[in-house]
C-alpha cells in the first residue's frame, strides 16, 4: 500500500489544507529518496531533483525528485534538514522540510500561487518567503504561518520582488525590487524591519543588479552592509550601509565585464565574485580585498563559458563552491578560498549529447561544512528533438486549474511563465515571471511540449509573436531568439 504523507499537527494546517482533495503521495522511497506522484503527460521526460554531495566529491545522491518544477534554492536549517519549495501535482505549490537521512517529508504550508525566495532566519527557526507579492515568515516553534507585508500596497504593478535576504541578527530583511518600466530593469534594495513592521528603502538609482535568478544578497558578517554590483558599471561594485544607506563603490581596473555575484567571505575583509579579464573572453572567480582595494583572480578557466554562478564560501570560509556554465553543460566546482585545490565535484552534469541538460546548481552548504545541496533539472530528449538554435530563456510549466483560476483564465489552456533568464531574448522582449502565453505565432498552445515545439522550429536571428496575459489583460509581444547557449 503506497504511503501517504499527512500533515495534521495543528488545527491551523487542517485549515490550511482543507482545499486540498488529497495529500502529498510517495510512490517511491528509496535510499533517503522521496519521489512524488505524477502524471505521465507532457512532462514524463522531465524530471526535477534535490541533490546533496559530500564536499570532498563523494556520495552524490538525490534525496528529492519530481517531475514538476522546484522554484526555490535549498536552503540547510541544520545539518540534517533542508528547506524548500515545489510545486504539486495539480494542486498548486508546497513549503516543505526533507530530511536527508531518512528521505521524511514534512509539508509546512500549501498556496495556490508560486512560492519562492525560500530562506531561513540564522537561527533555523523561523522561514521567510515570497508568494503572490506577499512577504511570508513561517514560524517552525509554534507552527505558525504570518503574512508580513503586501508587497502590492507599496509597489505599483510592474514591479517584482527578489532575492530575499536575512540580516545576520535575525531582525530584518532586504529584497531587491525590480521594475520592468525600462528594459534593462531598475533594481532597487529594499529593508523591512519585522519587528518596527517598516520598509524603507536603501538605493535609489538606475540600478540593474547583476544577480542570478533569486539568489540572496550578501551580508557583511557584522550585518551592517550589503554588497550588489550594476550592470551600468561594468567593472564596480557597490556596498551599501544599511543604517546610513551610504553607498561606497569599488572599482577594478583589471575586470573589463560585468562583475556578478559579489559575496563577502565570513572574515568580512575580502569579496569574492565572477568577472571577466580585460582583454579576455572567460569568466572566472576573483577575490576584492577590502582594506588594499585591489583584485586578484583565482580561477584560470581558458575554455570561454557562459559565466560562473551560485558562488558560495563555506561556514569556516575556508572553501568555495560555485557552478560553471559551459555549451556542453554544467559543473560544479569547489576549491580553497586561496584558489589552490580547485576540483570539480562528480563528473559533468551533461556529458551526453543526447541529454537536454538545465540545471540551476545554486549550491548551499551545509552548516558544518561537510556537504552541498543544489537542484538539477534533467530532461532526456531524442537527438532529432534537440534544436541547437531557436533560445528564448524561460521556465515555464502547464497552467494548472489553480493557476487558471487565480489568474482568470477562462478556457484553462495555456502555460505559465516560472523564471525569465536574465540576459535572455525573452527578457529583451519584455517578459515578465507570472505571464501566462496563449498562443505562440497565432497557435494555441495547450502544453508545454507544444511551445517548446514551436520554439525549437525555428532558428536563432528568426521571431516570434506571443499572446500572453498579464494581470488580466490581453497583449502581444514580439521576441527574436539566439542560439542555444
Amino acid at each position: 500500500m503506497k504511503d501517504r504523507l499527512f500533515i495534521g499537527i495543528s488545527f491551523f494546517f487542517l485549515l490550511l489544507l482543507s482545499n486540498l482533495s488529497e495529500s502529498i503521495e510517495v510512490i517511491e522511497r528509496k535510499n533517503g529518496c522521496v519521489t512524488v506522484r505524477v502524471t505521465e503527460d507532457d512532462v514524463k521526460n522531465q524530471r526535477y531533483n534535490l541533490n546533496i554531495i559530500d564536499s570532498d566529491g563523494k556520495n552524490l545522491r538525490t534525496i528529492f525528485s519530481s517531475r514538476y518544477y522546484i522554484p526555490s534554492f535549498p536552503w540547510w536549517i541544520d545539518d540534517n534538514r533542508i528547506v524548500f519549495s515545489w510545486i504539486k501535482e495539480k494542486k498548486g505549490f508546497s513549503l516543505g522540510i526533507i530530511d536527508i537521512n531518512n528521505g521524511n517529508l514534512e509539508e509546512l504550508v500549501t498556496k495556490d500561487s508560486i512560492i519562492t525566495d525560500v530562506i531561513p532566519s540564522p537561527d533555523g527557526k523561523r522561514i521567510a518567503f515570497i508568494c503572490s507579492n506577499n512577504l511570508f515568515l513561517f514560524n517552525l516553534n509554534d507552527i505558525n504561518l504570518k503574512r508580513l507585508i503586501n508587497l502590492k500596497d507599496n509597489f505599483k504593478d510592474g514591479h517584482m520582488v527578489t532575492n530575499l535576504t536575512w540580516c545576520p541578527d535575525g531582525k530584518r530583511l532586504v529584497f531587491v525590487v525590480r521594475s520592468f518600466e525600462t528594459v534593462p530593469s531598475k533594481d532597487n534594495i529594499w529593508l523591512f524591519d519585522i519587528n518596527k513592521n517598516r520598509i524603507e528603502q536603501l538605493t535609489l538609482g538606475n540600478n540593474t543588479l547583476c544577480k542570478d535568478g533569486n539568489s540572496p544578497l550578501s551580508f557583511s558578517p557584522e550585518g551592517n552592509k550589503v554588497v550588489f554590483s550594476n550592470k551600468r558599471e561594468r567593472s564596480c561594485m557597490l556596498i551599501v550601509n544599511i543604517d546610513n544607506k551610504e553607498i561606497e563603490g569599488l572599482r577594478f581596473t583589471k575586470i573589463s565585464s560585468s562583475i556578478t555575484d559579489p559575496i563577502f567571505m565570513p572574515d568580512g575583509k575580502k569579496i569574492i565574485f565572477s568577472g571577466v579579464k580585460k582583454g579576455g573572453r572567460t569568466r572566472n572567480i576573483w577575490e576584492a580585498n577590502l582594506e588594499r582595494k585591489d583584485s586578484r583572480q583565482l580561477t584560470f578557466f581558458e575554455e570561454e563559458n557562459n559565466g560562473l554562478i551560485g558562488i558560495s564560501p563555506s561556514p569556516d570560509g575556508k572553501r568555495v563552491v560555485f557552478s560553471e556554465i559551459t555549451h556542453g553543460g554544467r559543473n560544479l566546482w569547489v576549491m580553497n578560498a586561496d584558489g589552490n585545490g580547485l576540483r570539480k565535484l562528480g563528473e559533468s552534469f551533461s556529458n551526453d549529447p543526447s541529454y537536454l541538460y538545465t540545471t540551476y546548481m545554486t549550491p548551499a552548504w551545509s552548516k558544518d561544512g561537510s556537504k552541498i545541496a543544489f537542484v538539477t533539472q534533467h530532461e532526456v530528449k531524442p537527438k532529432k528533438e534537440i534544436n541547437r538554435g531557436g533560445y528564448l530563456g524561460i521556465v515555464v510549466q502547464d497552467l494548472t486549474e489553480a493557476l487558471a483560476r487565480q489568474f482568470d483564465v477562462k478556457n484553462g489552456k495555456g502555460i505559465f511563465i516560472l523564471e525569465v533568464r536574465r540576459g535572455s531574448p525573452a527578457e529583451k522582449a519584455g517578459l515578465r515571471r507570472g505571464d501566462i502565453i496563449k498562443k505562440i505565432n497565432r497557435k494555441e498552445i495547450h502544453s508545454v511540449t507544444e511551445f517548446q515545439k514551436e520554439v525549437r522550429r525555428k532558428t536563432a536571428g528568426e521571431s516570434i509573436v506571443l499572446l500572453v496575459i498579464r494581470e488580466g489583460q490581453k497583449m502581444s509581444i514580439s521576441a527574436t531568439l539566439e542560439e542555444m547557449p
